[in-house]
């Protein structure tokens, strides 16, 4: 059975509905940030359509504490409300201005290339 690889990313044009494409490796180093990349993930898919061994999310941003967004930003009373009520205390900030929550797994792309970084000293 084969076995393909594929990127998943979310857009700014359409955050709620996938760029899907068939990526040549899972190496994370060869995604550029253009800039209306939100984030990517990988996955795999078998000749059936079953999908399966999903990467975290790697997002294009900086992660903001919800002390940060208070601080830097006006007129985000909702968001705010939204992340205390929720129990969320840091978001990630995109490179093109979406607010993203995070999983446990999920990490910026700049978290992952210090954690690469320092596993290949």
């Amino acid at each position: 059975m084969e076995i393909k690889t594929f990127i998943e990313k979310k857009k700014a044009n359409k955050p709620v509905i996938p760029e899907i494409s068939e990526a040549e490796s899972r190496n994370p180093e060869l995604v550029e940030d253009d800039g209306k990349t939100i984030g990517f993930r990988y996955f795999n898919q078998d000749t059936k359509g079953e999908k399966f061994n999903y990467s975290s999310w790697i997002y294009f941003g900086e992660i903001l504490t919800i002390d940060d967004i208070k601080a830097q930003y006006k007129n985000v009373a909702v968001l705010i409300a939204n992340m205390e009520n929720h129990g969320i205390y840091s978001l990630c900030k995109t490179t093109p201005g979406y607010f993203m929550t995070m999983g446990d797994d999920d990490i910026t792309y700049e978290e992952y290339k210090h954690q690469f970084k320092s596993k290949t000293r």
